[in-house]
C-alpha cells in the first residue's frame, strides 16, 4: 500500500535533453534509497492536489486488488493521466527527451530532498501549479472549461482522476 500521507511531492526545472538518462538514474538511486519513485511532465499537472488524488486513487486500487499497474507508482501515473490503458499514461505523462520541468513523487518523504539532489534536479514546485494551457495541453476541451468556468476548470482533471476507476 502507499502511504499517501507520507508520500513526497515536489516539482522542479531540468534542462532540455536531461530527461533521457534521468528514468534509469532515478531507478538506480531509488534502488539505492529503498523507496519508489515517479518522474512525470508537470506540463501536465494540475496542482499538488492532482498528485494526490492520484495517490489516494492508487493507493485503493492496490488494497483491492484491482491495480491494472504491476508497480505502485505505475498506478499512481495511470490515475494522474485519467487513461485506461497504462502505455496511453506513460505516452501522456511520462517525461519525454523535450520535457524541462518535470513532477516528482517519492514513497517516502523524507527522501524527496535527496531525489532532488542526487537526481541534479533544481527543485521549482510551481511548475506543478495548474491553468488553463495545462487543461487543453490535458485533452479537456474549451467547452468542458466554460461550462464549469475557470475558477473550477481544474476539478475538471480530478474528475478524470477519479473516472479511471470506472473505465478500469
Amino acid at each position: 500500500m502507499i502511504d499517501v500521507a507520507g508520500a513526497g511531492i515536489g516539482g522542479g526545472r531540468i534542462p532540455a535533453g536531461k530527461a533521457d538518462g534521468l528514468l534509469s538514474e532515478s531507478k538506480v538511486l531509488a534502488a539505492r534509497l529503498g523507496i519508489e519513485t515517479l518522474l512525470m511532465d508537470a506540463d501536465l499537472i494540475l496542482g499538488k492536489v492532482h498528485i494526490e488524488s492520484a495517490l489516494e486513487h492508487a493507493s485503493r486500487a492496490f488494497e483491492r486488488g484491482g491495480n491494472a499497474a504491476t508497480t505502485k507508482m505505475l498506478e499512481v501515473m495511470l490515475y494522474a493521466s485519467g487513461e485506461r490503458q497504462l502505455s496511453s499514461a506513460i505516452e501522456k505523462m511520462g517525461v519525454k527527451a523535450a520535457t524541462t520541468r518535470v513532477a516528482v513523487v517519492v514513497s517516502e518523504q523524507s527522501k524527496l530532498a535527496d531525489v532532488f539532489q542526487s537526481l541534479d534536479i533544481e527543485r521549482d514546485d510551481g511548475v506543478l501549479e495548474g491553468d488553463i494551457s495545462k487543461l487543453a495541453a490535458f485533452g479537456i476541451a474549451k467547452e468542458e472549461i466554460e461550462t464549469v468556468g475557470k475558477e473550477k476548470a481544474c476539478d475538471l482533471v480530478l474528475e478524470r482522476v477519479a473516472r479511471v476507476d470506472l473505465l478500469k
